[in-house]
């Protein structure tokens, strides 16, 4: 390639809307990144020429330098959508969620000479419902494996979520149907023991990011 097809190529990449990178496939070396990708990183062009875990060694402990030499070892692009990637960004480690795929480059005999990585960072809005499924599956999941008897009511109208065993053997398999106690936790927001049927509860208001009440979640405490 010469000089001027060189030329071309850098300016290119450098004008391409999606971020990019390119890593040297043995060494993991950053050979070339633009500025939409720096800015995801929050780096500047300083970090190019140095291996990915000197300007980024929060990942070692995180799947992706070992996906990336996966990636350079085979003739396989990888992607995925949504990744969760933690990142240092003033100090802080922040979650930073987006799409991205590694692509290798081949030389000649087909052998790996580099590694291309697009990424498209996903927006706040999408960042939040991503936030809100990972809380709902760890909920759900706190609850089924709950040592006590424990239930969730989802929404205004305060639906069964899910309920674990425990709570289904208290219940003799039928379900709660007095929802007078939680509506006014619902509403008022106030934690709240009562007794009903031999059977003392204590219900808790779930509250959104935002401190508005989606739910309750209702654990039997004992059995008098």
């Amino acid at each position: 390639m010469n000089a001027i097809q060189i030329s071309t190529c850098n300016e290119l990449f450098d004008n391409c809307p999606m971020a990019i990178a390119m890593f040297n496939s043995k060494t993991l070396k950053l050979e070339q990144a633009n500025n939409a990708m720096l800015s995801i990183w929050d780096k500047d062009t300083s970090v190019i020429g140095l291996n990915l875990l000197d300007f980024l060694p929060e990942l070692e402990h995180q799947a992706y330098p070992d996906l990336l030499r996966m990636v350079g070892q085979s003739d396989k692009t990888y992607q995925e959508k949504g990744a969760r990637v933690n990142i240092f960004k003033d100090d802080t480690l922040t979650p930073v969620y987006m799409d991205y795929s590694y692509t290798p480059i081949k030389a000649v005999r087909r052998i790996s000479a580099g590694i291309l990585v697009t990424a498209n960072e996903l927006s706040e809005k999408y960042i939040n419902t991503l936030s809100s499924d990972e809380f709902k599956r760890n909920l759900r999941a706190l609850v089924l494996e709950s040592p006590v008897p424990m239930c969730i009511f989802r929404g205004w109208e305060l639906k069964l979520e899910v309920v674990n065993a425990h709570m289904l053997d208290l219940w003799q398999c039928n379900q709660y149907r007095n929802l007078r106690m939680l509506k006014h936790v619902f509403f008022a927001g106030h934690s709240l023991s009562f007794t009903e049927n031999g059977i003392t509860y204590s219900c808790t208001a779930l509250r959104n990011e935002q401190g508005n009440s989606i739910g309750c979640v209702l654990i039997a405490v004992n059995k008098c």
